[in-house]
């Protein structure tokens, strides 16, 4: 067992950084900034080419830098490997794909950021590959939609923004009856959730959002959990992989013949900050669940707001699910109703400290309305299915001290 895994997450993830291998013994891994990598010989090149030596060829197939946080984001997760990728999307891209071909179907939660919905019902059903949507709080939908096409289960931990908590312990039992796997989406609740103890088979990142954690440069990761409870049989393609890689067989893949030709490479300079951001992720999270839960309480006795969804609060739908599969806090999202849009509006601009912007996992606090904004473009009529209303109000809560935050609210709700 390695030092990483026998210590706690936050040590971990502090010296996962760390390259002591490294030529120049500097405490941080060093950023590689190369197109290739030249070698001493044609016989080691063409034995790196081969796969029968260790090494590095180009940057877009891998860098010696993004190495270094791949293997960091492993620790993070506790999966046996990683891979980087140019944004979340483009890993959940490479993660789907993987496992489906024209014909094939995927099963999705049906609460999902607006990208992944976008992607699986209009990108993929393009290339042939069919969605079926079920309940991520209603574990037993999945036996009733699962037929011989299904390739692949997808879910993400906590609904963005519908904030409903999926089962995964349960969802995972589900799956792996017929042997496939299951990936989850842990982009809002790193730390807080271990995917690799609950039943996910491959867990996928928006690096952008909390692993970044200061709102610098897009990244994204899918992490490979070493689960034993997929038949990789059933997918043809794979086997000269696993012949040849092992355990490492499902990420070589994605690496070569997905990541690499789709051209959706990791840049150094984005792992670099990225690792700058790991270092302090667990403290992090813990002020990010604090504040979010502190934020939640004064919302819900607030008068004027309606509706608040936040699994921290006892009361919340997803409650009792958080509290079982999560350690040590609820995440730092939430969402909150007005009387309507025009209110909504009133309330996002009186706000003084929180920026109105599209994302989240900030050090600073973010609001946006999404039915104008990141759901636009989705029809209406299917926004209540992802928990999307003209009333909702979406908060990324911040490192900031929990009384401003408050405060900020608070004026903005009474102005």
């Amino acid at each position: 067992m390695s030092k990483a895994r026998q210590l706690r997450l936050q040590t971990s993830l502090l010296h996962a950084t760390y390259d002591d291998g490294a030529d120049s013994f500097a405490s941080r891994a060093p950023l590689n900034v190369s197109t290739a990598f030249a070698y001493k010989s044609a016989e080691k090149l063409s034995a790196v080419f081969a796969g029968t030596e260790h090494g590095f060829l180009y940057s877009r197939i891998h860098n010696p830098t993004v190495a270094q946080f791949e293997k960091a984001m492993a620790v993070l997760e506790g999966g046996i490997g990683a891979l980087a990728c140019a944004s979340g999307m483009a890993a959940i891209t490479c993660a789907v794909l993987a496992f489906v071909t024209a014909g094939d179907t995927v099963l999705s939660s049906s609460s999902l950021f607006g990208g992944t919905f976008s992607f699986l019902t209009k990108t993929l059903q393009r290339l042939g590959v069919k969605v079926q949507f079920f309940d991520p709080t209603d574990p037993d939908s999945i036996d009733r939609l699962m037929d011989e096409t299904t390739k692949v289960v997808f879910t993400e931990i906590i609904g963005n923004p519908k904030m409903d908590v999926a089962q995964v312990d349960r969802i995972a039992e589900a799956v792996h009856k017929a042997a496939i796997p299951l990936i989850v989406d842990n982009t809002l609740a790193p730390c807080i959730f271990r995917g690799a103890s609950h039943g996910a088979d491959l867990i996928v990142h928006s690096t952008s959002k909390y692993v970044d954690g200061q709102g610098r440069v897009i990244g994204g990761c899918l992490i490979d959990t070493g689960s034993p409870n997929w038949d990789r049989a059933k997918y043809e393609y794979l086997q000269d992989y696993t012949t040849q890689f092992g355990q490492d067989g499902l990420l070589t893949f994605i690496r070569y013949e997905l990541m690499s030709n789709l051209g959706c490479c990791f840049s150094p300079y984005h792992a670099d900050l990225h690792m700058a951001g790991l270092e302090t992720l667990p403290l992090r999270m813990e002020r990010h669940c604090h504040n979010a839960l502190e934020l939640a309480r004064f919302l819900q006795s607030h008068s004027r707001v309606s509706r608040v969804r936040y699994p921290g609060l006892p009361d919340d739908p997803g409650h009792d699910v958080a509290a079982r599969l999560f350690n040590g806090g609820f995440g730092g999202l939430l969402a909150f109703e007005v009387d309507s849009e025009k209110r909504a509006f009133q309330v996002i601009n009186r706000l003084k400290i929180a920026l109105r912007l599209a994302n989240l996992g900030d050090a600073k606090t973010l609001v946006i309305h999404p039915a104008s904004t990141i759901y636009a473009a989705i029809p209406p009529w299917q926004h209540e299915t992802l928990g999307v209303n003209d009333r909702l109000i979406r908060v990324s809560v911040g490192l900031e001290d929990a009384e401003d935050i408050i405060g900020d609210f608070k004026k903005a709700l009474e102005g």
